[in-house]
């Protein structure tokens, strides 16, 4: 019976419904359900099935798969063409995918422009329904009811069975929306005065962050970036692991300076001078001025400490807060934003991220930063490693040191 797959382009067949857990397939059928078992057969179908769209027939999608695996590649697509879960025919006009959620979440993560150019439903279902067949059974009938022109993502709720939706997605522009239609990026439940704090949190996704600024854009932008990275991250999608001083911005020259502030965090300690940040002039830095502002309002006093490296750098030391840059007024922000976030709001409200923000543009503009770091690379034996990726429209940037 293989040997009948030869030279067909593989796609799954329209009215079949692929229930997956970790070893075990359910190919559900008007007509019938197949059980397949096999080792992690469930997570090699989440890998597969991405390649599975009519494009490619067995033997182009054994020749692109690692030796040690193509056995059980084989032995996978075999087992589905037995159970009839294959069209024969022309490739599929549309997909209908019925998973958990931590399954519809990678596919998410990987969908891609050209992914929607046909329709598709993605289903997520939190608890697994007393009855699965019959719910699989259910979503099939419904049929064009629930089929939209690009991809739609539901929740389903199993008692009764109902299907919520929760995104739309028609054309590769779209993927720019998909924060703003899943509010992924909302308001913290704490007062947005005098610090801006928002949530990155998702039904769909374990990982909740949150952080604190002074602009709501910026905020916006750079917890946007945190969050897409790190969850791309927990789901191993990422080149390579990266060490816990890696950095994320939106830019390389931004990805450059960033990492440039955890390196300089490193620098051996030398003579500390001993000043009151409330004293300090703000000049015309009108984030400066601010936070001073707001920070008199509580404190009489902020004694702290400020040191002055030889290639250029500088550090701000206050309680347990240390803040390094090549550009005095942000290491100076960047402390005094960890200070008003101490002092303005309570400790479980707090978020504790070792990342400065990467507005860099708000003290330099692009000349001068580029000549600034091109100084302080100068006096840096290190080398920076870093990669880019993009995720639903964003593009970053994420690297470090070493």
């Amino acid at each position: 019976m293989t040997r009948s797959m030869d030279g067909v382009p593989l796609a799954f067949e329209e009215n079949c419904l692929i229930l997956t857990s970790d070893d075990e397939l359910r190919i559900v059928s008007r007509a019938t359900t197949t059980v397949l078992k096999s080792r992690n057969l469930g997570r090699l179908h989440q890998r597969m099935s991405e390649f599975l769209h009519g494009k490619h027939d067995r033997a182009e999608i054994l020749s692109a798969v690692p030796a040690p695996s193509r056995d059980s590649v084989e032995r996978y697509l075999g087992a589905l063409w037995e159970a009839g879960a294959f069209q024969t025919g022309k490739p599929r006009r549309r997909q209908l995918i019925f998973a958990p959620v931590d399954q519809i979440r990678s596919q998410l993560l990987r969908i891609k422009p050209a992914s929607l150019n046909r329709p598709a439903v993605y289903v997520s279902v939190e608890t697994t329904p007393s009855d699965h067949d019959a719910a699989a059974q259910w979503l099939l009938n419904l049929g064009d009811h629930i089929f939209e022109r690009g991809a739609v993502f539901y929740r389903f709720r199993p008692e009764p069975w109902t299907l919520a939706r929760e995104l739309y997605l028609d054309g590769p522009a779209s993927l720019a929306t998909i924060p703003r239609q899943m509010k992924l990026l909302k308001p913290a439940g704490v007062p947005q005065l005098p610090l801006v704090c928002m949530t990155a949190a998702h039904r769909l996704f374990p990982r909740t962050m949150r952080r604190f600024g002074l602009h709501h854009e910026q905020v916006e932008n750079q917890l946007l970036r945190e969050f897409l990275l790190h969850s791309l991250a927990d789901e191993g999608m990422l080149p390579q692991k990266m060490p816990s001083s890696y950095v994320i911005a939106d830019s390389l020259p931004n990805l450059r300076a960033a990492a440039l502030e955890v390196l300089s965090a490193t620098l051996p300690a030398q003579q500390t001078t001993p000043i009151d940040l409330l004293n300090n002039p703000a000049g015309d830095d009108r984030q400066l001025d601010y936070l001073l502002r707001i920070l008199r309002m509580r404190l009489d006093k902020l004694p702290a400490g400020v040191t002055h490296f030889a290639d250029g750098f500088i550090r701000y030391e206050c309680g347990a807060h240390r803040r390094s840059s090549f550009i005095a007024n942000k290491a100076l922000r960047d402390l005094l934003l960890d200070v008003a976030r101490d002092v303005f709001y309570e400790p479980a409200d707090r978020e504790m991220l070792t990342q400065s923000p990467t507005d860099f543009s708000s003290f330099l503009t692009s000349a001068e930063l580029a000549r600034s770091l091109r100084r302080a690379e100068r006096q840096c034996a290190s080398h920076l490693f870093y990669r880019k990726i993009s995720c639903w429209g964003t593009t970053a940037y994420y690297g470090y040191y070493a």
